[in-house]
This record gives C-alpha cells, sequence and structure tokens, in this order.
C-alpha cells in the first residue's frame, strides 16, 4: 500500500490532481515525473510511477497515441529500468486496448449493416470481450442469420470457459 510518506510524493500527486484536465497536460506530467524521479528509495518511486500512468490512462480521455506519448516524455526522467520497464508495459496495454476499441466497433458496425440494428446484450458482450473472443467472433458472424443467433454464440461460449 502506498502511503505519503513526504512532501515530495505528495506534491507530485497534488501537482498531477490539480491539472490532470488541463489543456497543457504534457508539461505537468513531465513536472509530476520529475518530481518522483528525485524519491530515492527506487520501490517507492516505481509505485508511484505505476499509481500515476494508471490514472493518467484511465482519467484523461485521450487517443492512444497522446497518452502513450505522455508516457515516453516522462519516463526520459527515470535511471531506474524497473520504472521503464512499467511504463511501457502500460504503453502496450494502452495499444492493445485501442486495437479492442476497434475491432469492436468494426464488428457492431458490421452487425447493424448487416441486420439493420444492435442489441443492447450484444454492444455489452462486444464492449467487455478480451481480443481472443473477438476475433472468434468475428470468425462466425457469417454463420448468423440474425442477431439472436450472434446472442445465442455469446450465450454458448461463455458455457465453454
Amino acid at each position: 500500500m502506498l502511503l505519503l510518506g513526504n512532501c515530495m510524493e505528495l506534491g507530485a500527486v497534488l501537482h498531477l490532481f490539480r491539472h490532470i484536465f488541463d489543456m497543457d497536460f504534457g508539461e505537468h506530467l513531465v513536472r509530476t515525473m520529475e518530481i518522483l524521479s528525485r524519491i530515492r528509495e527506487p520501490q517507492t518511486a516505481l509505485e508511484f510511477l505505476e499509481l500515476v500512468l494508471r490514472y493518467v490512462y484511465h482519467a484523461r480521455n485521450d487517443d492512444e497515441d497522446t497518452v502513450r506519448k505522455y508516457i515516453v516524455q516522462g519516463i526520459e526522467y527515470f535511471d531506474n529500468e524497473k520504472a521503464k520497464e512499467a511504463a511501457m508495459t502500460l504503453a502496450e496495454r494502452i495499444e492493445r486496448r485501442g486495437e479492442k476499441i476497434g475491432i469492436s466497433s468494426a464488428y457492431e458496425r458490421l452487425l447493424r449493416k448487416r441486420f439493420g440494428g444492435m442489441t443492447p446484450v450484444l454492444e455489452k458482450r462486444l464492449t467487455d470481450a478480451d481480443l481472443d473472443m473477438l476475433n472468434r467472433f468475428g470468425d462466425s458472424i457469417p454463420d448468423f442469420r440474425n442477431l439472436k443467433e450472434a446472442e445465442k454464440w455469446w450465450d454458448e461460449q461463455g458455457t465453454e470457459h
């Protein structure tokens, strides 16, 4: 569990919270990273870095490329290899999330065009599915005669796992 042990950590977190939605957020993230990079205890610095990156990822409504740019900008202040690895792992997750959103949206458009609409159940399933399930669903789309069959496919997949 993270505890704010001194003013440096508190200052970094408060600075980030204060400026999370500013137009010049990138500059503020860099300042936050500068502060975090001066934390003497490497494990504490890494924990705060992960917290900051997760917060930015979830709080900002930026596209994946922008968030990835923020991560690369900020990580330059860290000499710690584990910190760089944590940031790159998050960047990869952002990339996969973008891919998943794109695939999910494409399948939704395809179903709407083919069947003239979409059900809330299918929308939720497409949004919540991982890439593997989305790819399997996409392979099955040509077999569906209606949206009910598509929903039934999801129900049957749920019982297999």
